[in-house]
């Protein structure tokens, strides 16, 4: 686009204050990314996030100097157009100036991307992260239930243990008193079984010591009706104990100390019952008496057999 001369010292006055803008924006851009390390690492490194700031800002940046690229290229037109152009030097520094920001500016996109793309498999990392963060926060929860659990049943199991082990101590000073009770008892029946005994033993003594003086007494009295020619009076028997016996015709006999003891009389007499009767009947009673003795005697036999 052509301009008129007298219309060029405004349009280099708004160029110049343009360009001088422009300069110190590119100057300080320039000088913050000349640091020994960027500011776009810098925030990186500090924090992810903060790279987004610093990627709109350079956004920002980058569409003020293609605004004033845009400018200085009109402006350039118009004075390449006019006959005398002063501005031609600080032109050609502004242009190489210019070209250097796109390629910075290229570069810082291209970073940009990159880190878009490490801040994305980032963000994926961070969620995979997160759910298995939930993973575990979820098995600890349920391991510290379980764990709680856990100890309720053990203190549960310890009560009961304390509480059987004390049963168990009493029964066994139960057991221990019964089986002291059982042995005290068993002793006092033994001690009184030993007595019984003795007693039994002496009953039994005193029973073969009568029943041996019967047996010797009925001897006497076999020997006593064998015999012949008695008197009237009868005669004297020393008994097996050393009793006195007297013996009369009847063949009964008394003790000699004229005691209440129950006379002794032959089953012959009882039959008969007549004490009067003549020596034939007496015969006879002796006869069965022998009969009757004898059959004492082996009973007396088989009873100490």
């Amino acid at each position: 686009m052509l301009r008129k001369p007298e219309t060029s010292e405004c349009d280099q006055s708004c160029s110049d204050s343009w360009a001088s803008t422009l300069i110190s924006k590119l100057d300080q851009f320039q000088h913050e990314k000349v640091m020994p390390k960027t500011l776009a690492t810098q925030f990186l490194e500090i924090d992810i996030m903060d790279d987004f700031l610093e990627m709109d800002r350079v956004a920002a940046v980058f569409e003020i100097v293609n605004k004033a690229f845009s400018l200085i290229s009109d402006v350039v037109v118009d004075y390449s157009s006019s006959e005398e152009n002063p501005l031609s030097p600080e032109y050609e520094t502004l242009s190489q100036r210019v070209v250097e920001l796109e390629q910075k500016m290229k570069r810082i996109e291209a970073d940009k991307l990159k880190d878009a793309q490490i801040i994305e498999e980032m963000q994926k990392e961070l969620d995979v992260v997160n759910e298995l963060k939930k993973l575990l926060e979820f098995q600890l929860s349920r391991m510290e239930i379980e764990s709680r659990t856990m100890s309720a049943n053990i203190d549960s199991l310890k009560t009961e243990f304390k509480r059987k082990r004390s049963l168990s101590s009493d029964k066994e000073t139960k057991c221990q008193d019964l089986e002291n009770e059982r042995r005290r008892k068993s002793q006092d029946d033994v001690v009184v079984g030993a007595d019984k005994l003795a007693k039994c033993q002496k009953t039994i003594a005193s029973l073969r010591k009568q029943l041996h003086s019967l047996a010797t007494l009925e001897d006497l009295l076999i020997d006593t009706t064998n015999l012949s020619g008695f008197s009237g009076e009868g005669s004297v028997v020393a008994g097996a104990s050393g009793e006195e016996w007297k013996l009369h015709v009847n063949e009964t006999f008394t003790r000699n100390n004229n005691s209440d003891t129950p006379k002794i009389e032959n089953s012959s007499h009882s039959m008969n019952g007549n004490e009067g009767e003549s020596s034939s009947s007496s015969s006879s009673s002796s006869s069965a008496t022998e009969v009757t003795t004898s059959k004492s005697r082996n009973g007396f036999g088989k009873l100490f057999s």
